[in-house]
């Protein structure tokens, strides 16, 4: 099939910032980095796009949180295993929340893998949640710079050697990478769920 790349400029051109923060909210730093490769090749400006993924990524992080916070009820629980959150895994990362909060939670957020353990842990041990963004929000403001910094050098190493259209598919490809990857860990049996289906065979 192929892409209309005049079309995706001008869709791009005229709502830069459509599919940002669904995408941000789906898989944060690889769309961040997408979005300062926009920045860079001018489809997206700096300010509004910063603004947008940050809201976005404080968002995310706030709806693990809250499902943390109803993660004592039985049926809940069940289903914390998908993100790989298993009991064992959730103990931990709460007793390093109840020593340590801000290192614990600031640490997992850059570190990004243990990033969700964490956030939900925080919910469910009834961490304020004012607290809570407050912290967050110390991980997630420069976090987010660093990113779309990364993505704006690599479009002006790149960009000049790229028309509009080129950069748009390119950027258009990295969010769909994006939300594939966020999709695939949802869908990725935890090795306690692998063990369970191999008990009852």
């Amino acid at each position: 099939m192929s892409i209309d790349a005049e079309a995706l400029v001008s869709l791009l051109s005229t709502h830069p910032y459509l599919l940002l923060f669904p995408v941000v909210l789906v898989e944060g730093p690889l769309a961040t980095v997408s979005a300062g490769f926009l920045i860079s090749v001018g489809l997206m400006s700096w300010p509004f796009a910063y603004l947008l993924a940050v809201t976005a990524d404080l968002t995310g992080d706030t709806l693990y949180y809250f499902l943390g916070r109803s993660g004592r009820r039985p049926r809940v629980r069940r289903h914390l295993a998908r993100f790989g959150l298993t009991e064992r895994i959730l103990t931990r990362v709460e007793r390093a929340l109840g020593k340590d909060l801000p290192r614990t939670l600031v640490g997992a957020k850059i570190a990004d893998v243990a990033a969700i353990p964490a956030l939900v842990a925080a919910g469910l041990a009834k961490v304020h949640y004012g607290r809570f963004l407050a912290w967050d929000s110390v991980a997630t403001l420069p976090k987010t710079a660093v990113l779309m910094a990364l993505g704006f050098f690599f479009g002006t190493q790149i960009g000049p050697y790229l028309d509009p259209g080129s950069a748009a598919i390119l950027a258009v490809a990295a969010g769909i990478l994006a939300v594939y990857l966020a999709l695939s860990k949802l869908s990725t049996p935890t090795s306690e769920e692998e063990e369970d289906e191999d008990t009852h065979r």
